[in-house]
């Protein structure tokens, strides 16, 4: 995603390896951190506190391109708005696996 803009704008970037319907331990588990929980949003906000930072939800934009994206902004109540119309460009269409 950092590689879409030309300066990465971001100071704290996460992502979680846990799916409960994967194989590999520890991450075969379900957990918090995994969209649409919004647990990884609240490591953030500590984390980003801890360095001196507070964010404010209110004036946050949760940008995606997945219903679980949609969800988690949802479910934390920050806005939410769509990766395409964001980055301006064609809504991303995963192909169909034969």
């Amino acid at each position: 995603m950092t590689s879409l803009f030309e300066r990465n704008p971001f100071h704290i970037v996460r992502r979680s390896f846990h799916d409960p319907r994967g194989k590999v331990e520890p991450f075969c588990h379900r957990s918090l951190m995994r969209k649409p929980d919004y647990g990884m949003l609240v490591c953030i906000e500590g984390e980003a506190f801890h360095n001196g930072v507070i964010v404010d939800w209110d004036k946050s934009l949760f940008v995606g391109d997945r219903p679980d994206d949609e969800n988690c902004a949802k479910n934390a109540g920050i806005r939410f708005e769509w990766a395409h119309t964001f980055f301006n460009r064609a809504p991303y269409v995963p192909s169909k696996v034969s």
